[in-house]
This record gives C-alpha cells, sequence and structure tokens, in this order.
C-alpha cells in the first residue's frame, strides 16, 4: 500500500505540475513573472519524474539528480518570491538574493562533485573505510 501511494503520489505531484506549467506558458508568456513561475513548476516536474522513475527504476545516482531539481526549484521559487515584493524591498534584499543564489549553485555544484559519498547508499561503509570503495579495501 505504501509502496502504491508513493508512486501515486509522485505521478500526481508530476502531473499537476506540468499541467500548471503548460497552462501558465499558454496564457501569460509574455509576463517575465508568469515565466519564473514556469520555470519553478519544471524544476519540480523534473523532481516528480525523477522520484516516481526511481520507483520502479531504481538508479544509482539519481538521488543527486533530484536534490538538483529540488534545489533549482527553490532558487527559482525564491526568485519568483522577490520579483514580487515592491521594487524598494527588491532593492533592499538584492545582496541577499545574489548571496542565496551563490548559495544554492555552490551547493548544486557540491552535489555533482561530492554526490556519489554522501547518496551513494554506501554511506555507513565510507564513514567506516575512510570513503575507500569495497574494492579498493
Amino acid at each position: 500500500m505504501l509502496y502504491f501511494s508513493t508512486a501515486l503520489t509522485a505521478f500526481m505531484g508530476m502531473a499537476v505540475s506540468l499541467w500548471l506549467a503548460a497552462y501558465l506558458l499558454a496564457r501569460g508568456f509574455s509576463s517575465r513573472i508568469t515565466l519564473r513561475a514556469v520555470v519553478t513548476l519544471v524544476t519540480l516536474t523534473a523532481f516528480f519524474f525523477s522520484a516516481y522513475l526511481n520507483i520502479y527504476l531504481p538508479t544509482p545516482g539519481s538521488t543527486v539528480w533530484r536534490a538538483a531539481f529540488l534545489t533549482a526549484g527553490f532558487l527559482a521559487w525564491y526568485d519568483l518570491s522577490l520579483k514580487s515584493l515592491p521594487l524598494p524591498a527588491q532593492r533592499r534584499l538584492r545582496i541577499m538574493a545574489w548571496a542565496v543564489y551563490a548559495l544554492g549553485l555552490a551547493a548544486v555544484a557540491i552535489l555533482f562533485t561530492m554526490g556519489n559519498i554522501w547518496f551513494s547508499g554506501n554511506c555507513r561503509d565510507a564513514a567506516i573505510d575512510g570513503g575507500q570503495p569495497a574494492n579498493k579495501r
């Protein structure tokens, strides 16, 4: 039952995110805020699609991609929220926004460079053996 409900939740999240992104793209293509919302929804669609595929076809290393999609979605969501503020508040928070973008990109870079250690499923072995693979012990 848990397996089915997890698959259903991932599929519904993917379908709803994709439908909303397509709807917003078709209705408000000229608005920059709408395009930011579309980017946010597309990254959520990619996250849910990867989660759904991982249920049926578990792939080593796919957790790194899902974490990167989720981080990109949070960054796009933050940008969308920032652009919906009044102009004086946007100017006041501009430096913090650049810091958030830089930290998000650094997090994605760390995920892709160090992701094989943290998300391979062998964290216990890596901690015990000093991070060396099993075939080189």
